[in-house]
């Protein structure tokens, strides 16, 4: 979605460029605020091209577009009327997630210019090369490196070439994103997802490199040579797409191996546990919500188990109320864990040290603990909100 209203905002700037000073353009000044509010309070990340496309447009209007200043702001207050309401319910916890609270303190360096070296790395050697499409966001490898090093080339010439010609628009979302990501703690998630609305500035710089080829190479061979180059890119990124599926775990944003479940055996965990009478439980982030939704909400459970090798454990997971309570009023819940022996014989030692009887059946990626012969909170077995990371 921040994809789509990104665009869309930068369609419509160019439409009150476009326009004359009329009624039409103060409409258009209107739509871009009020589609910009609600994109604002679908995904913050949507500054990455808000601010951009604002100061660009202040640039362009001056002062003598004043009106439409005016009738933008209205608009986002109006597109973004949610968000503000739910500042009364939420609070500094909603300013706290739109500043990246939730990965805070994840780049350990002693002083603040040692931590923006160690961002300014990760930009460049994990968050980069992911947008580019040289390795997977959750492995730290090469895909396909040789035909790599020819996707290198045509993007370096691509963006040498947009240092002089490319739109200050596009350079300006670039420069935007680096700048949160060095001075926020979004920075601290190098995994690519936050470089995702940089696809439009990487596929319009690469195009107006090809079109200067055309112009620069002689008529004979310069169709040849665009068609090369475009199909060397599409080919490399159609064919790491491609070997990406095909892993048991599909694609995901995760570099902790314990959340790389296997696709495919959701249903089969759903069926196992409404044949056995378990509808309420315990679980982990990764499976409380996904089996929620898969199973139109028939199967609940609280994610208050850690995921994490360490034990770590962040009171954020446990973020739906209703399936917290739930969990907590049933007679009778399971455990589920996912890749984690340690965690594993963890709750087996523990369930054991309490009397307390029950079977383990794995699935997949998923191993379940049911037939509890009495209900155990995960406070029992010393997990869940005893563990905060």
């Amino acid at each position: 979605e921040t994809l789509l209203l990104g665009n869309l905002l930068i369609l419509i700037a160019y439409a009150i460029e476009s326009a004359p000073a009329n009624r039409a353009r103060l409409l258009r000044w209107g739509l871009f605020g009020l589609c910009a509010g609600f994109a604002f309070w679908t995904f913050g990340l949507i500054l990455v091209y808000l601010i951009p496309l604002s100061l660009w447009l202040l640039y362009r209007g001056r002062w003598s577009a004043w009106r439409g200043y005016l009738i933008a702001i209205a608009g986002f207050a109006a597109g973004s009327l949610p968000w503000w309401a739910s500042i009364g319910q939420f609070g500094g916890a909603l300013l706290g997630e739109l500043a990246g609270s939730a990965i805070a303190n994840t780049v350990a360096a002693p002083t603040i210019l040692e931590s923006l070296g160690v961002r300014l790395v990760d930009f460049f050697v994990f968050g980069a090369t992911a947008w580019l499409g040289l390795r997977y966001p959750w492995s730290p490898d090469l895909v396909m490196p040789v035909a790599g090093l020819a996707v290198v080339a045509i993007y370096a010439g691509a963006f040498v070439h947009a240092t002089r010609r490319g739109p200050r628009l596009l350079w300006g979302m670039i420069g935007v994103l680096l700048l949160t990501y060095l001075l926020t703690p979004f920075g601290g998630d190098p995994s690519g997802r936050y470089f995702v609305p940089l696809y439009l500035p990487l596929s319009i710089f690469t195009a107006m490199w090809l079109d200067h080829l055309r112009e620069r190479v002689s008529a004979r061979w310069s169709r040849w040579l665009a068609n090369l180059l475009i199909a060397v890119v599409v080919g490399y990124n159609l064919v790491g797409t491609a070997l990406a599926v095909q892993q048991p775990h599909g694609i995901t944003t995760q570099f902790d191996r314990v959340t790389w479940l296997e696709r495919g055996r959701e249903q089969a965990l759903i069926d196992f546990l409404l044949a056995h009478g378990e509808t309420r439980g315990y679980s982990n982030y990764w499976v409380a919500y996904p089996i929620a939704f898969l199973s139109n909400e028939r199967i609940l459970s609280a994610p208050r188990l850690p995921y994490h090798l360490d034990f770590s454990y962040t009171r954020r997971d446990n973020r739906v109320a209703r399936y917290a309570e739930a969990a907590a009023e049933s007679p009778r819940a399971f455990y589920i864990t996912t890749s984690h022996p340690q965690l594993d014989a963890l709750i087996r030692d523990r369930l054991l040290a309490l009397g307390v009887t029950f079977r383990e059946e794995s699935i997949g990626s998923y191993h379940i603990f049911y037939a509890l012969s009495r209900k155990v909170e995960p406070d029992m077995l010393g997990l869940g909100e005893t563990t905060p990371r």
